[in-house]
């Protein structure tokens, strides 16, 4: 037989975790009464600074550090995983990089494809080469021609 969970209100869930209330608020949802006990973070930019601590931290990481990580830094797991999504996300399409999704047809296709070429011996993912790529050849349409008449 499952167990109760009984509501509790912001201020006695706050006293159980030990947390600081101008940090942490519960979620004010229409949720059942056993996810009312949730805490979430209120900055989400202090999230986001969190998932970039943890990668910096953690290179090759897995679902235990993350949740450890989260437990130690008082923050909903599934709050921080979500927050690892979207930045994850962010850097797959391109959107972190300020030109990252300006369309193909903007740039010069031959620089476009050295670009690419280039870039890929920092990454491996084909996407994040262009999106960078994209990036240099917004600020410059010769960007490639310019290194290679340099020699690099």
């Amino acid at each position: 037989m499952r167990q109760a969970y009984p509501f509790l209100t912001m201020e006695q869930m706050l006293k159980k975790l030990n947390c600081n209330d101008k940090v942490f608020n519960l979620s004010e949802s229409k949720a059942p009464p056993i996810f009312k006990n949730k805490f979430i973070m209120e900055d989400k930019a202090d999230l986001s600074k969190l998932v970039d601590e943890f990668f910096a931290n953690n290179p090759e990481p897995n679902d235990d550090l993350l949740h450890a990580f989260a437990d130690k830094n008082k923050v909903s797991p599934h709050e921080l995983e979500t927050e690892v999504y979207k930045t994850l996300s962010k850097y797959i399409t391109g959107k972190a990089f300020k030109h990252g999704n300006d369309p193909d047809k903007d740039f010069d296709a031959e620089q476009l494809a050295a670009g690419i070429k280039v870039e890929k011996e920092h990454t491996d993912n084909e996407l994040i080469a262009k999106a960078i790529a994209k990036s240099h050849l917004a600020e410059n349409k010769s960007y490639y021609k310019l290194l290679q008449s340099a020699g690099l």
